[in-house]
């Protein structure tokens, strides 16, 4: 990000990307108390993204002089107040456009709908997945993703990009986050498994899925609050 060392004052401050470094939260920080409204732009600033999945690896405390490598990969709200959220990796043309639209008076606008309901494909009316297939080879472009037994979270992503992945026939992996504010994204990954779970049938749940940590927190495990146990994600060496 630009360093806020070279501006006086902002309007808005529009920071990607997430705290990795001690670096990094600094100049958050300067950007925060020199501009009026802070934006987070896209997945990584809104949840820390997909390479926050480092925290699985105990990187910490790595690096050089001013750039060790905080305690864990973080959200930007974490170290500061966030006005504005845009998500999605990369954010949608629309969701960008809206935020155009309504910068000087910023709409109070609900993630209330999912990607399911952008998404065109056809859903069966009751689901019950045997097991999850590997791979996308000899998958209908036309039927839902689950429906075939294909991962996908579309049913628990906010809206707002179009259901972009599904309509080039690959399944969401969340990068809009799940319904509800940036900082309300454990509740979102307790919803999404205990859905996906009911579709399971009962011997299959377990071990059903490769990676799940990957699957359901691709681009928002830096939000959890319980990964590792590591509390709010405070710089150290």
């Amino acid at each position: 990000m630009l360093d806020a060392k070279d501006y006086e004052s902002a309007d808005i401050a529009i920071v990607t990307g997430s705290l990795r470094t001690e670096a990094d939260e600094r100049r958050l920080r300067r950007a925060r108390e020199k501009s009026k409204c802070l934006l987070a732009f896209g997945s990584c600033a809104c949840f820390g993204g997909m390479h926050g999945l480092a925290d699985l690896e105990g990187v910490g405390g790595k690096g050089g002089p001013g750039f060790w490598l905080r305690d864990s990969v973080d959200p930007v709200w974490r170290a500061a107040k966030v006005d504005l959220a845009v998500p999605g990796c990369p954010p949608p043309e629309k969701k960008v456009k809206l935020l155009l639209e309504n910068v000087l008076s910023p709409a109070d606008e609900k993630q209330g709908r999912s990607v399911c309901d952008e998404c065109g494909r056809k859903r069966s009316g009751e689901r019950k997945i045997a097991k999850f297939r590997r791979g996308l080879k000899g998958v209908d472009e036309e039927r839902c993703f689950l429906d075939q037994g294909v991962p996908c979270i579309g049913f628990a992503t906010s809206s707002g990009c179009g259901a972009l992945c599904p309509s080039v026939n690959y399944p969401c992996y969340g990068c809009m986050g799940f319904n509800g504010g940036v900082a309300e994204q454990d509740e979102g990954v307790a919803r999404a498994i205990s859905a996906l779970a009911s579709s399971l049938e009962l011997e299959n749940v377990e071990g059903g899925l490769a990676d799940p940590v990957g699957f359901f927190m691709r681009f928002a495990y830096p939000c959890f609050s319980l990964k590792g146990g590591k509390g709010n994600g405070s710089g150290g060496r």
